[in-house]
């Protein structure tokens, strides 16, 4: 149970950073243009 538990939490904090890193790279991306 514990290790289900543990690897959604890693899979949701994955997902989470990489949605963040995509907008932070459409801002720069609106920046430079």
């Amino acid at each position: 149970m514990a290790v289900v538990v543990s690897d959604s939490w890693r899979s949701w904090r994955v997902m989470r950073s990489r949605r963040r890193a995509g907008v932070l790279r459409q801002y720069l991306v609106a920046l430079a243009s």
